[in-house]
């Protein structure tokens, strides 16, 4: 936290701290056991210590920050069960969410499915890992945001958030995002084929794969 910012006009306070600082941790600009002290927060963020702390309880909620008797809050470790914790979750919810997209959405939605499958492959062909990254993102939104069941695209959100947090510790594997694309593609054509079942296995492979591969990271490289 080495620079100061202005809050936007349009933003309650807390909802900007909540954001601010979640983004902080995700990308790790603010690093697991980093402890979070209201004052420096206010002094950084230019708004009071109210909406701070409530967003500093709203991020605990989330399992974004631990509470720490006698210091605060501090910015919550990552560890293998974690992993298997938030991927068992995933699987399931997925799963639910891609099975209600295929029975509720319309074509369009499933044709911007498909498009964004097409900028992951092409982007990996041409070696720009990021970007098959943000295109990979984009591509669980779709569905998440319409299984026209809300509460069921808030907890996934809530997930992903973490998921994002986990891809950002890990260093770019070309390997393991080969395959992921490989798994998109084979959700995307059950999609196109409105096959239930076969997206259903499709993202229980993709999930899998996914927990398999960062369980089998966090417990080597996972800072002590």
């Amino acid at each position: 936290m080495n620079s100061r910012t202005e809050v936007p006009l349009l933003s309650s306070k807390q909802e900007y701290a909540y954001k601010k600082l979640k983004d902080m941790i995700i990308s790790n600009e603010l690093t697991q056991g980093t402890l979070l002290v209201e004052r420096s927060l206010s002094e950084f963020l230019c708004i009071s210590r109210t909406p701070i702390r409530a967003a500093l309880n709203q991020l605990m909620n989330e399992g974004f920050l631990i509470f720490c008797p006698g210091r605060g809050m501090a910015v919550a470790q990552i560890d293998a069960q974690d992993v298997v914790n938030t991927y068992v979750l995933r699987e399931v919810l997925d799963v639910l969410a891609i099975r209600l997209f295929i029975e509720n959405v319309p074509t369009a939605f499933k044709v911007e499915l498909e498009e964004t499958v097409l900028q992951m492959e092409a982007s990996l062909a041409a070696g720009n890992l990021k970007a098959v990254a943000g295109y990979d993102r984009h591509f669980h939104n779709i569905y998440r945001y319409n299984t026209r069941n809300k509460r069921l695209e808030f907890m996934l959100g809530t997930l992903m958030d973490q998921v994002d947090r986990l891809h950002n510790l890990a260093k770019d594997d070309p390997e393991r995002t080969r395959q992921s694309v490989k798994e998109h593609r084979a959700i995307l054509d059950a999609v196109l084929r409105n096959d239930v079942e076969g997206a259903e296995r499709a993202m229980h492979i993709h999930m899998s794969g996914l927990k398999v591969y960062h369980f089998r990271w966090i417990q080597k490289y996972r800072p002590e």
